[in-house]
């Protein structure tokens, strides 16, 4: 697989007193990201560095449906990633990360996004769209249940990704039971667990370490792909492509921390996976 390479123990739980990224870093990258989503004020961490091309394009052209895709392609050769944000309209930390993330620069590879996935439903700031809940249209070996979840699968065709993420938030805290917030699922496919469990261990030691306890990220590793009818489900059963959840929280959490969070973990699992050069601004 792609971007994958031979890592230790110490590896994967991420040594951050030598990590390149700090929670500094993160919280910068963060703030001049979301200058133009947020209508925040900040000088561009990449100011005067030429921007790569993004190819843009639309699914569902013409309906209440129709959204961006975004595809930046770096000169050198690479692993592909995609992203997924705003399948759930009440969950705006998802896409609102997704829509800064754009905006980065990668160093190898592919980066497809989707940022805002599910247009009907974050217009009306709810969690369904037209046709209900969006994750949970992709059965796996089957054709995709709507319009949108098949679309979006198209894309996922196209580009053949060798990781997808897909971004929400929760009203809740997992290991407290209330939800599924601050935790990361991952498939059963591929290296899914090693880079969810190496990425919960940066972000609790670097990124989260100066919140409460209840914000430390946990999750637990998919047992078998294709249980479930989500986006990432499938994608670990029907192309064995691994795949993983990202979920903050809204509970306590203002939306700016929370993109932080998500930002900070794509971040980061960019630079494990290829796509970044350690310590590089996106």
């Amino acid at each position: 697989m792609l971007g994958q390479t031979s890592r230790t123990k110490e590896d994967n739980e991420e040594d951050v007193s030598s990590s390149p990224v700090s929670r500094r870093t993160c919280f910068r990258l963060t703030t001049t990201a979301l200058s133009s989503v947020l209508g925040f004020t900040s000088v561009s961490a990449a100011q005067g560095v030429s921007r790569q091309a993004t190819l843009t394009y639309p699914i569902r052209p013409g309906t209440k449906e129709e959204t961006t895709v975004y595809v930046t392609e770096a000169p050198k050769p690479g692993p592909t990633v995609m992203i997924v944000g705003g399948q759930h309209g009440n969950e705006e930390a998802g896409y609102t990360a997704g829509e800064a993330i754009t905006d980065w620069n990668i160093d190898a590879g592919k980066l497809v996004l989707i940022p805002r996935a599910n247009q009907p439903a974050i217009r009306q700031d709810s969690y369904g769209g037209l046709e209900g809940n969006l994750n949970r249209h992709f059965p796996a070996g089957e054709r995709p249940e709507s319009d949108l979840a098949r679309s979006i699968w198209n894309v996922v065709l196209e580009h053949q990704p060798d990781f997808l993420w897909d971004l929400h938030s929760s009203k809740g805290i997992y290991s407290e039971g209330t939800g599924v917030g601050q935790a990361i699922f991952p498939t059963a496919a591929g290296d899914a667990a090693t880079q969810a469990n190496a990425l919960k261990a940066y972000l609790n030691r670097t990124v989260v370490d100066d919140y409460p306890n209840r914000y430390q990220f946990t999750g637990y590793n998919q047992k078998t792909d294709g249980m479930r009818d989500m986006l990432i489900d499938k994608m670990g059963a029907d192309l064995a492509t691994p795949a993983a959840i990202f979920e903050t929280t809204r509970d306590g959490l203002d939306l700016e921390i929370q993109v932080t969070f998500t930002t900070a973990a794509v971040q980061r699992f960019l630079e494990r996976y290829g796509l970044l050069e350690s310590g590089t601004n996106p």
